[in-house]
Parts: structure tokens; sequence; C-alpha cells
């Protein structure tokens, strides 16, 4: 939600909600989730992106450095628990021995992987290491850009031998992406680890990919699986999935979206609206996030230091998803600046 902020222009709520994220980082759930640091870290990452904030990057560093250790911290060979300090918030993450002797029969090694054996609702093996790999890479670059040059050279070598580890995992499991039911909403957008590995990217483009068929009844990952293919150069997936969104009828009348699945009730029960069911979470913010930023990146295209409105995606998206996208980022942003 934080990163769709940032998108439409928004640096100023963004900063506010990442400020709240430092302050409570296990904050939402009852059991500590092991994408926790690297989910904070590369928001931060992207504000940086965006914003070029100079004085909070400084004000920032002790922050950055913590989580980027925190990280590290977190992995393990899954044999025992580990207890973290995130932020001087301290919680122990499971150990996962079945997972991780598994994992090591199956590669046929000695020992078994060191990874990060945390959890995303109780799933998510590959999701959170490459959330994890993801914020490292994010923490490196800012530390670089603030001058800690010390630092940068422990935690890079650091993360160069956790991304080898990972890359042999991606192997051993022949990059089913999808082993952990959550990886291939992740690997190719945002992580980029197709620019590491471009075995990655073959996962997606060698799947069929249907758009007006929904991949899961959570919307969020649903959009978030089309946002990888998209990444991964299926421009299609993300059209037709955003169309589907755009045509749904509760989106059409409300402009909102609900969770998909089952989760706690929503408001809207009060209102006796035929449209929402009192059982799902709506309005749901992620969900709202991943559309609006499946249809920025379906018309907007950054590369090399540049960002652009693409004449030829915007024909292709069609002037319902352009208007959807000027409806929610009113001040279209990009990494590289303002977009004209």
């Amino acid at each position: 939600m934080i990163y769709a902020l940032l998108a439409a222009g928004q640096t100023d709520y963004a900063r506010q909600a990442i400020e709240y994220l430092l302050q409570h980082p296990w904050e939402g759930r009852p059991y500590p989730e092991g994408d926790t640091p690297g989910h904070i870290l590369w928001i931060m990452y992207k504000y940086w992106r965006y914003s070029r904030d100079k004085q909070w990057l400084q004000e920032k560093l002790p922050q950055i450095v913590n989580l980027a250790e925190g990280i590290l911290q977190m992995c393990s060979d899954g044999l025992s628990p580990v207890t973290v300090d995130i932020l001087g918030h301290r919680r122990t993450i499971p150990d996962d021995p079945s997972t991780a002797l598994a994992l090591q029969q199956r590669a046929g090694r000695q020992k078994p992987f060191v990874l990060n054996y945390g959890k995303m609702d109780q799933v998510g093996l590959l999701y959170v290491n490459s959330v994890s790999l993801y914020g490292l890479r994010g923490a490196i670059e800012m530390l670089r850009a603030a001058g800690a040059g010390g630092i940068v050279a422990q935690i890079e070598k650091r993360y160069n031998e956790y991304l080898q580890e990972f890359l042999a995992l991606l192997k051993v499991l022949d990059y089913q992406l999808d082993y952990d039911e959550r990886g291939h909403c992740f690997a190719a957008w945002p992580a980029e680890l197709h620019l590491v590995d471009p075995k990655v990217r073959d996962f997606f483009l060698q799947r069929s990919f249907n758009g007006k068929v929904a991949t899961s009844i959570w919307k969020y990952l649903d959009m978030d699986y089309a946002h990888n293919m998209l990444a991964a150069g299926k421009r299609d997936a993300g059209y037709e999935v955003v169309e589907r969104y755009l045509a749904l009828p509760a989106f059409r009348s409300w402009k909102l979206l609900d969770e998909g699945g089952p989760s706690s009730e929503g408001y809207w029960k009060h209102l006796s609206n035929w449209l929402w069911d009192p059982q799902v979470a709506v309005p749901h913010g992620w969900s709202l996030a991943s559309l609006c930023l499946l249809i920025r990146d379906c018309i907007v295209r950054e590369e090399k230091g540049i960002g652009w409105y693409s004449c030829r995606e915007c024909l292709l998206a069609g002037w319902q998803m352009v208007s959807a996208f000027a409806l929610f980022c009113r001040q279209s942003m990009g990494m590289f600046g303002r977009f004209a």
C-alpha cells in the first residue's frame, strides 16, 4: 500500500506510514512473520528512490543497518529457533526441521540450506526469502548512497552468500516458484530475481496464462502473480487481469475491492448492500494497491534511469485502464522522477 502511495506521488503519506512501521515492526500478527524486516527495508528503499530525501536517509541509517542485520540473523539451518531483535522488538522465529531436512535430502547435501525459515501466513519459504533478499539489496544501495562504506562491504558479502544459497535452492526445486504458494507472486516483481538468474523468467514465460480467470481467491495474490507475468515479458497478462477487475460491479459502483477470501467481517454489511459479502474484509488496501500498481506498470515503463508513458502500451491497455490509472494517480511518480 505504501508503494502505491509513492507511485501516486503521495510521498508525505508514505513517509508517515514508514515511520509507523519502524515504531511497530512486528504489528499485525500474533506470531512473528519472517518477511517483516525485508518488507520494511524494501519499502524504505522505494521511498528513497522516489523521494531522494538525503536528510531522511542519513537519519534512518541506524534502522537500515539494524533491519539488514536482522535479516541476516534470521538465516539458519532451520533446525533450531532463531531469536532476533528488530528495532528494539525481540521475537523468536520458530524452527522448521521438516522443511529443512526434506530440502537437504532432495538436494543431496551434507547440511541443510542456510535460509530464512520464517513464515508468511504459515507458508511462503520462497516468498519470505525473496522479500528478504530484495530488502537487503535495497539496504546495500541506501547505505552506499549514504557513504557508509565499511558496513556496506560486510553486509554485501553476507548478502552474496545468502543469494547463492537461495539460487542453489531454486535450482534444486527446478525453479518451481509456486513451491510455497507465494514465491511466484514476488520473484520477478518486485524482487527482480530474473535479472540475477534468467531461469526465474522462464518459469513465467513457459506457463500458459488466462487473465480472464482468477488464479487465486485472494485478489491481491491474483494480481501480484499477473504482475510477475507482466514483469517477465507477458504484457497481455497485465492488461487482461486489470480489465477483469475494472469490470467487477463492486469496483464499477464503488471503486473498491474486497480481499477475495474469508478473513474478517467488513463494515459494509451495515449497508445491507448485496454487492458485499460480510465475511470478507472490505475495503481492502492491499487489493486496491495491487490493482493500482498493476495498472501503472501496464502503461508506464522504467528502464536505464528513465521513466516514461509508452503510447504503444497506452493503446494496448485501452482508455478505460488509462482513465483508472489517472483516478488512482493524480501526480504519477517513478523512481527516476515525475512523469511528463
